[in-house]
């Protein structure tokens, strides 16, 4: 499912990816761990780890923005989110993110991504 650019919400969306883009460009994990909804799972090895606060985002920054996940994010068209009941996927789905009832966006999930588990390119 695939929201049109005409829709609000997906406006937000796709102003939100750009600003998470920012942060991991930057390397702030300070900042992009102001747009997480705690408590907040990361994938990494296929293993899913539970991150409770923004401080203990922070300190496992590097475990939790891979090399992989960063690569998904940069080549991800802000303009080309996928959407379903989960929330929003960026790129080749290494983060989710939803909106919440006071209108903000919170990343919700960021997955490591392997080169085998991206789809291939065509």
């Amino acid at each position: 499912y695939q929201q049109t650019n005409a829709d609000p919400s997906y406006d937000g969306a796709c102003k939100f990816t750009q600003q998470i883009t920012k942060f991991v460009a930057k390397g702030d994990a300070a900042g992009l761990s102001l747009y997480v909804h705690y408590p907040f799972a990361f994938t990494r090895d296929g293993v899913q780890t539970q991150v409770s606060s923004p401080k203990e985002f922070v300190r496992l920054y590097d475990e939790i923005m891979t090399e992989s996940a960063k690569r998904d994010i940069f080549q991800a068209d802000p303009s080309q989110l996928f959407t379903n009941w989960g929330g929003y996927m960026v790129g080749n789905g290494s983060v989710w993110f939803s909106q919440v009832p006071s209108g903000d966006y919170v990343i919700t999930a960021i997955n490591d991504l392997k080169e085998t588990e991206q789809p291939a390119v065509k």
